[in-house]
C-alpha cells in the first residue's frame, strides 16, 4: 500500500498537480493535511479513479473537511491532522498523546511547513514539509509504504511543476 501525503499547499495548483501526476502509477491513496483544500479537490476531480482524503488546515476558510481523520489501512492506524490544534510548533508531545488515545502507529501533520519524521514510543510521527513553501527543508511531500515488512515514511523534494500547470 502505497500513501502519497502533502501539506500546506497554499493555493500550488501546479505542484499538486504535479505530485499527483508523477506518482499515480505507484499510489493507491492521496492524503492532504491541509491548508490548500481548494486545488487539492481540484486536482482529485481530474484523477476520478483514485482516492482522496483531507483534513482541514487553519487557512482553510470555509472548509466542510474535517479536523482530523483516523484510517486503517494495510492494517496500520493512522491519524490525520493539519497539526496547529495540538501545538506542532513547539512540540509534538500533544500530537503523540492524540496519537496514542486513537491507538494510531502513525500520526500525520502539517502547518510547520519542515519536513520531519520521528519514531516515538511505537508510533511514526511524520511531516511531510510545505508542498509550496517549506521553512527549514526543501518543498516536498511524502511516500509512505505500509508493507509486510513495515512503515516506511520517504521524503521526497517537488519540483517545479510545468509551465502548463502553474
Amino acid at each position: 500500500m502505497r500513501i502519497v501525503v502533502m501539506s500546506d499547499s497554499h493555493t500550488a495548483f501546479g505542484r499538486v498537480y504535479h505530485i499527483v501526476e508523477t506518482t499515480q502509477e505507484d499510489a493507491d491513496l492521496y492524503i492532504h493535511l491541509g491548508d490548500g483544500e481548494e486545488e487539492f479537490q481540484e486536482v482529485a476531480a481530474l484523477f476520478p479513479a483514485k482516492r482522496f482524503l483531507q483534513v482541514r488546515g487553519n487557512n482553510d476558510y470555509q472548509s466542510s473537511a474535517p479536523v482530523q481523520l483516523l484510517l486503517e489501512e494495510a492494517g496500520v492506524r493512522i491519524f490525520c491532522t493539519h497539526g496547529d490544534r495540538y501545538g506542532v510548533r513547539w512540540s509534538r508531545d500533544r500530537l503523540l498523546e492524540a496519537a496514542k488515545e486513537h491507538r494510531a502507529q502513525v500520526a500525520l501533520y502539517g502547518h510547520t511547513h519542515e519536513a520531519m519524521t520521528e519514531y516515538l514510543d511505537g508510533i511514526y510521527l511524520v511531516n511531510p514539509g510545505s508542498v509550496a513553501d517549506s521553512r527549514l527543508t526543501p518543498a516536498g511531500y511524502l511516500v509512505l509504504d505500509l508493507t509486510p515488512q513495515g512503515i516506511v515514511p520517504v521524503h521526497r523534494k517537488v519540483g517545479p511543476a510545468p509551465e502548463e500547470y502553474r
